[in-house]
């Protein structure tokens, strides 16, 4: 039912773009029924779509908007005439949702359909790389919106999401950290981040799950908890950056770019001023 819905709520949405009136989800799921029209194999639709998306970015920036709904339209062609989940399918509601997005500074309402777009992707994607891209998507929306609760939500969703490949999980896992620490809930962000930071699958994720890590500790004021990861951090992936490889070379280059470093420094110094104004204060 949640992917029907769906399905008549991108052909209701913008296409020809903002053409014809919206209906919303609750419309969709008691209106009448949504009939999709028969088209041709989904694959060479989806082909068709791709080609117009290369002739779309050839044309000067000024120009793109212009051509815009009829290449979302043919992404949409594919799923709606096809809408069996995979791959192909999973791709065209992706790359819809990938070009609505792209072009959000038109308006909010290009964001919207862009993520009703990644709502079908991570279902008639599921299963495949698209589905963990599209839910990503969907929390960077959520995020930069700052709508960071719903973006929590989805970035944990996938993190949590066994078919998804351990990659997508432990980016979504440092995103929902991330997100956690502006919210000020540091013992979520630790529990988000911990796990990539102490077996990760690549070592540049374990990096930034420790630059995280080091940055929740320091919002929630204990130092030297902060201090010790660092520490732990460095003895981990020290090993791997000292290697004549090219990511023995990038963890090298990770572990010196730290923004945690500093910020540690600073709360350091900070306290210490702290306390040597109450010192004086009260001696």
């Amino acid at each position: 039912m949640m992917l029907q819905a769906l399905l008549c709520l991108a052909a209701a949405l913008p296409g020809r773009l903002l053409a014809g009136p919206e209906r919303s989800a609750s419309e969709v799921e008691s209106g009448s029924p949504c009939r999709l029209p028969p088209m041709q194999a989904a694959r060479d639709r989806l082909e068709r779509a791709r080609a117009m998306r290369t002739a779309l970015y050839r044309r000067p920036a000024p120009d793109r908007p212009e051509g815009l709904s009829a290449v979302v339209e043919a992404y949409r062609s594919v799923y709606q005439g096809h809408d069996t989940p995979g791959e192909v399918t999973g791709e065209a509601a992706f790359r819809a949702g990938e070009l609505l997005r792209v072009f959000g500074w038109m308006g909010p309402e290009y964001l919207d359909a862009a993520l009703v777009e990644f709502d079908l992707a991570s279902l008639l994607g599921r299963g495949t790389p698209f589905e963990a891209r599209a839910v990503l998507e969907t929390g960077h929306i959520h995020r930069r919106r700052s709508n960071l609760v719903r973006a929590v939500e989805a970035y944990r969703g996938l993190a949590g999401n066994a078919s998804a490949s351990t990659g997508r999980r432990d980016e979504a896992a440092i995103w929902e950290g991330r997100v956690l620490i502006t919210l000020g809930r540091y013992p979520e962000a630790r529990g988000a981040l911990g796990p990539v930071a102490e077996r990760g699958r690549n070592p540049l994720d374990r990096v930034r799950a420790h630059d995280y890590l080091i940055r929740a500790w320091i919002g929630a004021g204990d130092l030297e908890a902060a201090a010790g990861a660092l520490g732990e951090c460095r003895a981990a992936l020290g090993p791997i950056s000292g290697e004549a490889t090219e990511m023995g070379r990038r963890v090298r280059s990770a572990l010196e770019r730290m923004t945690a470093v500093a910020a540690l420094q600073r709360a350091i110094t900070l306290r210490r001023q702290a306390r040597r104004k109450e010192g004086l204060r009260t001696g």
